[in-house]
């Protein structure tokens, strides 16, 4: 995995919290940045870091999971088509995101972690909704409340 992979962002972070540590006789808390190391309010740019050893008692990387734009999207949603296409877009946004992640893993092996945007899929969701999602509702409720739909 490349370095970019990891930290797409700036404010991406990879946390590393040792239980002892080739620097200076501390146990610090290792914070590295896309283009920095940061160890007790110091700064060491990346290109001048040639090794680091020791022992780790955790690894975190600090990273949010959906987007705030993904938020703008789906309240755009409930505010054009209410509050059911909401449910169903995020539903319908997921399964159809999670089957295209799975396919992009068999498709392009080798490349892990790769990301996949989720604003694509929720969109796809509301255009779902949007010509067919009333009779998918009353379908899936249907089912559950043990009515035949066909």
């Amino acid at each position: 995995m490349s370095w970019e992979e990891i930290f797409a962002r700036e404010s991406d972070e990879l946390v590393l919290e040792c239980a002892s540590s080739s620097i200076a006789g501390v146990t610090p808390v290792l914070r590295f940045r896309h283009d920095r190391m940061i160890v007790e309010n110091k700064e060491t740019p990346l290109a001048e870091l040639n090794a680091i050893s020791g022992t780790l008692r955790s690894i975190v990387i600090p990273r949010e999971a959906m987007g705030f734009g993904d938020v703008k999207l789906a309240a755009a949603i409930g505010g054009f088509l209410g509050w059911k296409a909401v449910v169903f877009s995020l539903c319908a946004g997921s399964i159809i995101g999670c089957l295209a992640a799975l396919a992009g893993i068999f498709l392009a092996r080798g490349k892990a972690g790769a990301r996949v945007p989720f604003g694509p899929f929720l969109a796809l969701g509301a255009i779902i909704w949007t010509f067919c999602g009333d009779e998918i509702w009353a379908s899936y409720f249907g089912l559950i409340a043990g009515r035949s739909v066909f």
